[in-house]
């Protein structure tokens, strides 16, 4: 991300929310010098739905995704923008689950045995 926030002219540090109709957060935006630093998206039940984080404008640390019921379904680890690290994946159907996870060297995939690509 390389946009830039700004108040009153001046390079942004602090907290903004997005509010739903009802008064609900469903979005917090944390950001330092201008810059984003941490993104989440929740539902209006407060349920969180996304969690990112940002290091000089770039996907940093743990990335989370959740599902509608909180659950967990998607995690990757960046390194200035670059996939590396762990990373899991979850897709839940009406009858059957996939798992996929393993470990990122420089965007390239690395998986667990046994928790390989899902085939449809």
């Amino acid at each position: 991300i390389k946009e830039l926030a700004y108040l009153d002219h001046a390079l942004y540090s602090g907290v903004a929310e997005d509010y739903d109709s009802s008064g609900h957060v469903i979005g917090r935006y944390r950001f330092h010098d201008g810059l984003l630093v941490d993104l989440e998206e929740f539902l209006p039940n407060g349920t969180p739905i996304l969690q990112l984080h940002f290091e000089q404008g770039k996907q940093h640390g743990e990335q989370r995704r959740y599902n509608g019921n909180g659950k967990l379904e998607q995690m990757n680890t960046y390194n200035m923008g670059v996939l590396h690290g762990p990373f899991f994946h979850a897709w839940y159907g009406d009858f059957d689950q996939c798992l996929v996870k393993g470990y990122a060297v420089f965007n390239e995939h690395h998986y667990f045995q046994g928790f390989e690509p899902c085939r449809d």
